[in-house]
C-alpha cells in the first residue's frame, strides 16, 4: 500500500460553549525534532529533574510526569497541541493553542498522547526516548 493512501488516526476535541472543534493526531519524529529545537533548554531542565538521583523516566509514573509538564511548561503544551492539530509553526495557530481553556488543552494532550503511544510502548517509553535524544544533544554540544 502506498503512503498516499494512509489515513492517520485523529481524535476530535470539542470546545465547550462553542460550535468549534479541532482534530489532533499523534506526534511524529519530525514533531519531536521541532519541539527539541523550540524548547531545548526547557526539555533539558525537565530531563535533569526527572532523571535526578539516578531514576529513569521509564520507572517513574508517566501520568505524574505529564501533569507536571502541563503545570510547569504551558508553552511546550501549546506547541504539542499546535503541531498535533496541523498548525506547524504558524504563530497564529500557536497563540490559539496557548489560549485554549486548560481543560481543553489537557483533553487534547491526553488524546495526542493516546494516539502517539498506541504502538510505541506507552508514555514512559516515549519520554525515555525523548530524554535520551536530549542527552545526546547535550553530548554533541559539549564536544563543540
Amino acid at each position: 500500500m502506498s503512503l498516499k493512501k494512509v489515513v492517520l488516526p485523529k481524535e476530535l476535541i470539542d470546545i465547550p460553549g462553542s460550535d468549534s472543534s479541532f482534530a489532533v493526531r499523534g506526534i511524529s519524529m519530525m514533531d519531536i525534532s521541532v519541539l527539541l529545537n523550540q524548547h531545548k533548554s526547557l526539555l533539558e531542565s525537565l530531563y535533569q529533574r526527572f532523571t535526578a538521583d539516578g531514576a529513569t523516566v521509564g520507572t517513574q509514573d508517566a501520568s505524574a510526569i505529564l501533569r507536571d509538564i502541563a503545570a510547569t511548561a504551558p508553552a511546550l503544551v501549546a506547541s504539542i497541541v499546535c503541531l498535533a492539530a496541523g498548525g506547524g509553526d504558524d504563530e497564529e495557530e500557536l497563540l490559539i493553542a496557548a489560549s485554549l481553556p486548560l481543560p481543553v488543552q489537557i483533553e487534547a494532550l491526553e488524546k495526542i498522547l493516546k494516539l502517539t503511544f498506541q504502538r510505541e510502548g506507552g508514555v514512559g517509553k516515549f519520554l525515555e526516548t525523548v530524554t535520551r535524544a536530549v542527552a545526546g544533544l547535550n553530548l554533541q554540544v559539549a564536544k563543540l
